[in-house]
């Protein structure tokens, strides 16, 4: 967790965190979900809505920067995916929070 939680923007896989603690990809997935009750990338992507939640409640960046510093290649497939975390649209949720 603290490689996900220090570099959000990496290109986390399961095998690459499994390399950073020394463990198969297997067990360090098995562990994982142990340990937290969810799937190793399920985490990965809720983390990287919560980053993205707080880029764009406190800073104005535009949404392909916010995009590209949680790991996304478009703003789309970032919209899609940040819907899914949250239920409303990158910019929604921003209207929405600043509205606040």
């Amino acid at each position: 967790m603290r490689h996900v939680h220090s570099r959000p923007g990496a290109d986390w896989s399961v095998e690459a965190l499994a390399a950073r603690v020394a463990l198969s990809p297997s067990r360090f997935a098995a562990r994982f979900r142990e340990a937290m009750g969810e799937a190793v990338m399920v985490y990965v992507g809720r983390w990287r809505a919560n980053v993205a939640c707080h880029l764009l409640r406190e800073t104005d960046l535009p949404l392909g920067e916010v995009a590209a510093r949680v790991r996304y290649e478009s703003v789309p497939a970032f919209s899609r995916a940040f819907k899914a975390q949250t239920g409303l649209p990158p910019a929604q949720w921003r209207r929405a929070e600043a509205a606040l």
